[in-house]
Order: C-alpha cells, then sequence, then structure tokens
C-alpha cells in the first residue's frame, strides 16, 4: 500500500505510479459490477465509478500544490472498500436491496462529493492529511519533504528501473 510504504520510506516512483493506477483500477473494479445488481441502474454505477476516480484526482492534485497526497476523508479509499463490502454481503445473503438502494446510492455519491471537495481544498490551500497524526490545519508529517524529493525525481526518468548487471 502506498501510504504504508510512505510512512516506512519505502517509496519508489515506480511503487508510487502503481498505487495510484491500481487505487483507481480497483475502485472501478468494487463499484462497477453493482450496475448488474437488480435495482441498481448501471448508468448510476457508471457515475458512482467516476465519482470515485475523480475523487482519488483530487487526492493526487496536493502534489501540484506542494502538500502531499491529500487523504481527507469522509470517504476514502478503505471506507469506499468496507462500504462496498458490507452491501455485497448484504447482497449473497439475500437481503432486500429494493427500499434502501436509491438512498445507499444517494449517499454513496454525496460522500464521494464531500470527499473530493475536501481534497481540493486542502490541495489548494497547500496543506495535506495524509497521515494519522495530522489534522486538517497542519501539513501532514514529512509532506514537505516527500513533495520535495518526489519533485526532484521528476527531473530524472518516469520510473526508476533495476540496475542491469554486466552492463
Amino acid at each position: 500500500d502506498g501510504e504504508l510504504a510512505r510512512v516506512t520510506g519505502a517509496s519508489s516512483p515506480r511503487g508510487a505510479v502503481l498505487n495510484e493506477f491500481c487505487d483507481v483500477a480497483s475502485d472501478l473494479a468494487l463499484i462497477l459490477p453493482w450496475g448488474a445488481v437488480k435495482y441498481v441502474s448501471p448508468v448510476y454505477a457508471v457515475g458512482l465509478g467516476m465519482l470515485a476516480v475523480v475523487t482519488e484526482f483530487a487526492a493526487l492534485t496536493g502534489f501540484i500544490t506542494g502538500a502531499g497526497r491529500c487523504n481527507q476523508g469522509p470517504l476514502g479509499k478503505s471506507d469506499r472498500a468496507f462500504m462496498l463490502g458490507i452491501l455485497s454481503i448484504a447482497v449473497a445473503l439475500g437481503l432486500p436491496m429494493k427500499p434502501v438502494g436509491p438512498w445507499i446510492g444517494d449517499l454513496f455519491a454525496i460522500l464521494l462529493g464531500i470527499t473530493s471537495l475536501r481534497r481540493f481544498t486542502a490541495a489548494a490551500s497547500g496543506k495535506a492529511l495524509s497521515a494519522p497524526a495530522s489534522t486538517p490545519d497542519e501539513p501532514a508529517p514529512g509532506a514537505a519533504e516527500y513533495a520535495a524529493e518526489a519533485a526532484s525525481r521528476s527531473t530524472g526518468p518516469a520510473l526508476d528501473s533495476p540496475p542491469r548487471d554486466g552492463a
């Protein structure tokens, strides 16, 4: 996980790219199949998928302003996965989704919108929340150092490549 790599100092440019790509891909893999569930519109599932992508994009905009990754909530990646997991269990158990489905989808969309707004706002202010010890009023510990390191790496190759023996 990208956050774990950042906290432990094990991050790399290749890992950062893979982390962000896989975050978006997993969001879509978790959300889009809901379009095949009875009482869920495929168009609505695609819309929620797009909102999730915007939410992840909003987290990355902090790098543009030097704030680092903006992880403000209330519906971050882990929260989305947990919420969709609970809903999946409910469907698998045959619990009726028709009475609650529309308002759960609307709540999900509203929370994604709030999350995106908070992340864009944090990025615009230059203050990220990317570690549990942070508050919205101060940058995450190490955020400035991480942004400076990422910026210094951006002048070289886009991805690090492993050393070649004998070359």
